[in-house]
């Protein structure tokens, strides 16, 4: 009895780890979507060890498919791995409990304060502090995904077919699903 006390006790200490950490997550994921994959990658792959690089930016890319936020997505995922539905639960409400709060109180402030000089300012100068971010984050999984040519091919031609043919981003994804599937039935291993 005192061995399961101990093993519940456990799982509670990493299911409350858990939803804290994706607490902190949307806490400081400004900007939301890409830009909060270097958070994510810090806290779930480089502090927790949760999950290898490798394993997180198949998350990501899962997450990405799927309808909704890929920051939601992720901590849904990140947090079925380590605590089960209920991890994942706890991640995904820690995730977006202080976002919510923070986008009603900015609505409310917004409607008042919104077409002020200052205020305009400040957007103009964290839009391009997101990017930067999201540039970032794409950097880091591209070192961690892309392997040699074929990869750096398949990668250039997916943006290639979005920048410039307008194909749909499903349908970059689903194509690139099936040309890894393609490929790697006639590599060598």
């Amino acid at each position: 009895m005192q061995a399961e006390n101990r093993t519940f006790s456990a799982k509670s200490k990493r299911l409350v780890c858990l939803f804290w950490t994706f607490l902190k997550i949307g806490a400081l994921g400004f900007g939301g979507g890409f830009s909060v994959v270097p958070l994510i990658e810090r806290e779930v792959v480089d502090e927790k060890r949760w999950l290898k690089k490798e394993e997180l930016i198949d998350v990501l890319a899962v997450s990405q498919c799927l309808p909704g936020g890929v920051a939601v997505n992720s901590a849904g995922f990140v947090g079925y791995a380590i605590g089960g539905i209920k991890g994942a639960l706890l991640a995904m409400v820690g995730n977006v409990i202080i976002p919510c709060v923070v986008v009603l109180s900015l609505m409310f402030f917004f409607s008042l304060y919104g077409s002020m000089p200052l205020i305009q300012h400040l957007f103009y100068g964290v839009r391009p502090a997101i990017i930067g971010l999201i540039l970032f984050a794409a950097y880091n999984m591209g070192k961690s995904s892309i392997h040699g040519i074929r990869d750096g091919l398949l990668c250039f031609g997916a943006v290639a077919c979005v920048l410039f043919l307008h194909f749909n981003v499903i349908v970059v994804i689903l194509s690139g699903a099936l040309i890894g599937i393609i490929l790697n039935q006639f590599t060598v291993k």
